[in-house]
């Protein structure tokens, strides 16, 4: 809930389940803060959801503090206006988001792949070059 103004890298969320929780030690600074939902809502919708810049402006907006120091308050978080659709369409937006992401990882993985392939024909062409 507070960061650095011109990167607007405060407001970072993640899901978190019971499950996550178990024996685990959790350090937090005080100016964090916690939203729960009510299971008519997916948390990984709502995750998804505050990642969304059309939805942070006006909280982005609402940041108060000094210099370049931004600091949110609850209020600026409770009048975030989230489209929340059914259950089942939010649990098919998910769904979509991870398949999505998943290709945006492959092809990651593929342009990485082949900027090392074009690297090294490169330094053989070089090689063979200097050779002459």
């Amino acid at each position: 809930m507070t960061g650095t103004r011109a990167k607007r890298d405060y407001l970072f969320s993640l899901c978190l389940s019971e499950k996550d929780l178990e024996k685990k030690d959790l350090f937090l600074n005080q100016r964090v803060g916690c939203l729960r939902f009510e299971s008519l809502i997916q948390k990984t919708f709502i995750n998804n959801v505050l990642k969304d810049i059309r939805l942070l402006e006006p909280v982005f907006n609402s940041a108060t503090g000094a210099a370049n120091q931004a600091n949110i308050g609850i209020t600026a978080l409770k009048e975030i206006l989230i489209p929340l659709p059914p259950l089942s369409e939010q649990r098919r937006i998910v769904e979509k988001l991870e398949s999505l992401m998943q290709t945006c990882d492959a092809l990651e993985a593929s342009i990485k792949s082949s900027q090392g392939q074009n690297q090294q024909l490169l330094q053989q062409v070089l090689r063979e070059a200097l050779k002459r």
